[in-house]
């Protein structure tokens, strides 16, 4: 039976899209507001930004070339670590679901990939920190997802059996695929990221909104 309940953050808890879209104005006004309209400065950014996998000094130095603009990649760069996490939100179903499965006994947790100090302030400024009993950040573990040492030390801290975890994630390869090699069982939250036709691992179930973890019958070690 299922007794804890762990998820991915961004784009699964956090809302990192929208996110992005509370920071990327002031960065235009400071640096780019006379060189190129926001929209276009925003949609190069997102498509660059590759929902968080783009490599960000690459990213600064594109846009700081296609749009001449007179300041640098490592100058936009350290106002991205200043700024990005200061005002992060949520999807809008997420703390009612750490609620609610909280109040249904399940011990709850957070994997994230990334560095310590963007990750710490996401959990910091969303406050999930104090809804869920443990973090595990990579930079912090030495060990990234989808290798299953993460999701083992997880497990552990919590003192709960493998096939007794669930995970949610939106990375078919990095959640899923890292998460099931560990021996947990899982929920696809189809987000932006599609399935690849070539990975080989199904998730135990597939959900659009997080609110729809609270309709699902957990079993050992499967979801129906």
């Amino acid at each position: 039976m299922i007794r804890a309940v762990l998820f991915d953050l961004d784009d699964t808890l956090l809302d990192r899209a929208t996110t992005i879209d509370g920071f990327l104005p002031g960065q235009h006004q400071r640096y780019a507001a006379p060189h190129v309209p926001y929209p276009v400065y925003r949609q190069r950014f997102h498509a660059l930004d590759r929902h968080g996998y783009g490599d960000k000094h690459q990213l600064f130095t594109t846009l700081v070339a296609e749009f001449a603009l007179p300041t640098t990649a490592q100058v936009l760069l350290a106002d991205f670590r200043q700024h990005a996490w200061r005002t992060c939100q949520l999807f809008a179903d997420a703390r009612a679901v750490l609620a609610a499965l909280c109040a249904r006994g399940y011990r709850l947790g957070v994997i994230t990939n990334g560095s310590s100090a963007s990750q710490r302030a996401k959990l910091h400024v969303t406050g999930l920190q104090e809804l869920v009993d443990i973090t595990l950040i990579s930079a912090e573990e030495g060990v990234k997802k989808p290798e299953p040492i993460i999701f083992e030390r997880a497990a552990q801290r919590l003192g709960v059996p493998h096939p007794d975890c669930l995970f949610v994630g939106d990375n078919p390869r990095t959640d899923i695929g890292g998460a099931a090699g560990a021996g947990f069982a899982t929920v696809w939250c189809r987000r932006a990221l599609p399935w690849p036709d070539h990975l080989a691992t199904r998730a135990s179930y597939t959900i659009g909104q997080l609110q729809e973890i609270l309709a699902l019958k957990l079993y050992i070690g499967v979801v129906l």
